[in-house]
């Protein structure tokens, strides 16, 4: 008797095990798409949204020279510099007080013809 309910409760183990194992396959699957989507989502959306690499090299300013200044990593100064994430409204203040240009000059328009009005 002992030997056959061991015998049933391996079946079920390994019927279990097989059974979750393509349960999340497919949602594996889908989470993989989900990712590339939202990576590709971000290449076409934080492409070139700022301006602040561009502000800095015209003022001779360096990544290393805004982080301190903020109180943020180097790291976090690069990412805005390349697109890759976006400072907050809040940030994008500070950055500019800092440089000492309008918020707006840190900004790249969408229509690459657009010129912001001079006040």
């Amino acid at each position: 008797m002992f030997l056959y309910v061991e015998k049933w409760q391996t079946k079920v183990k390994t019927h279990f095990f097989h059974q979750s194992r393509q349960y999340f396959a497919k949602f594996s699957f889908i989470s993989i798409n989900a990712n590339t989507f939202a990576l590709n989502l971000n290449k076409i959306t934080m492409n070139e949204l700022n301006r602040i690499k561009v502000v800095l090299v015209e003022q001779k300013k360096t990544g290393k020279w805004l982080a301190e200044k903020l109180g943020v990593s180097v790291t976090t100064v690069s990412r805005w510099c390349s697109n890759s994430t976006q400072p907050d409204l809040q940030m994008l203040s500070k950055i500019a007080t800092l440089l000492k240009v309008d918020t707006r000059d840190l900004l790249t328009p969408l229509n690459k013809d657009f010129q912001y009005p001079k006040q």
